[in-house]
């Protein structure tokens, strides 16, 4: 049984066009500029989107999940590309599963490498959910930090477990903490 579930195929322009997102100042104005000078469209916001902090939804694909920006408490943008979905949590994770999993990740960064060079910070961190080791990767751009990282928000109630995500960070590589903290999710 495949526990992967890919949303967004990263592409060479798709990820040059992020980093483009980290080269603006990570204001909801300056973001919202560059995603329409991508062609991307911004989602109008739903009524409880717009009490507190500023959010912004961008469609970038017809078929795929929406970008989801925030600012305020935590400033941070972010997509899925990968989750595994667990609608049984009585079934385990299989190896091949996390092997899989892994190889995503190394695949999303090697694309990362060729358009931006080494990572300014890569390596394994400890979720506080699971015992599997998550990789991360930080491109330092301009005014943010291109991310590709597993993660472990999951949300029960979607069946989603742990994700491999692509994420702009407004702070420098050297001090984001992991795992991350963030109610960014999807």
């Amino acid at each position: 049984m495949n526990q992967l579930h890919t949303y967004v195929e990263l592409t060479p322009e798709f990820v040059a066009r992020l980093g483009d997102l980290c080269e603006v100042p990570y204001k909801p104005d300056a973001i919202s500029s560059a995603c329409i000078q991508n062609g991307w469209e911004l989602v109008p916001p739903e009524v409880w989107e717009t009490e507190g902090d500023a959010f912004l939804r961008v469609q970038i694909t017809d078929d795929g999940p929406p970008m989801i920006a925030l600012w305020g408490a935590e400033s941070i943008a972010g997509l899925p590309l990968t989750v595994i979905f667990q609608d049984d949590v009585t079934v385990e994770i299989s190896e091949a599963t996390w092997d899989e999993f892994d190889s995503l990740f190394f695949a999303a960064r090697r694309l990362c490498e060729r358009q931006f060079g080494r990572p300014n910070r890569d390596g394994t961190y400890a979720s506080n959910w699971r015992p599997h080791q998550f990789h991360f990767a930080f491109f330092q751009r301009q005014c943010s930090t291109l991310a590709i990282l597993q993660h472990h928000e999951g949300d029960g109630h979607l069946g989603n477990d742990a994700s491999l995500d692509i994420r702009i960070i407004s702070m420098v590589a050297e001090q984001i903490p992991l795992p991350l903290k963030t109610n960014l999710i999807f």
